[in-house]
């Protein structure tokens, strides 16, 4: 298996893994309780913090927009298509993606540092999702970098 076959396969399947965790959260937030937490974590408190949510929205079901709009993204590289327009710009499929696995992983951060130096605490649902940020951040930077040593498209006139 090619590596570019590769790293498209699992720009489709890491997505499906982050939506899947944060349409859990969603769903408990939205039902009003606090799924179940691992020993030593403290999911409660993250999760019913200020920082949980946007105004009504809970940061889970952004996440479920997040991963939805990187799992489109993941089938049209799988699929092969070069360009996609972002907000009336043509952008090359691996620049679209590396854009949103770098926001994905800067806003990760942003919330293991709410979680580990604000809240002192770490819920094991919003470690996952930080790691799924992270390792969507790793595929779309690989997939950047290879498209960056391809040689350019002949062009036969």
């Amino acid at each position: 298996m090619r590596l570019k076959t590769l790293l498209a396969l699992l720009l489709v399947v890491v997505p499906l893994l982050g939506f899947a965790d944060a349409s859990f959260v969603t769903y408990e937030k939205l039902s009003g309780t606090i799924p179940p937490c691992s020993p030593g974590f403290k999911c409660s408190a993250v999760l019913t913090s200020p920082w949980s949510s946007i105004g009504p929205v809970p940061l889970a079901m952004l996440g479920m927009f997040f991963y939805a709009i990187f799992f489109v993204q993941g089938l049209m590289y799988y699929f092969e298509k070069k360009e996609i327009v972002l907000g009336g710009t043509k952008l090359k499929m691996e620049t679209a993606l590396m854009f949103q696995g770098v926001f994905g992983a800067g806003f990760s951060a942003y919330l293991l540092y709410i979680m580990g130096v604000v809240l002192q605490a770490w819920c094991v649902y919003c470690l996952l999702s930080a790691a799924t940020c992270i390792i969507l951040f790793l595929l779309s930077g690989t997939t950047y970098l290879l498209a960056k040593k391809e040689p350019p498209h002949e062009v036969h006139i």
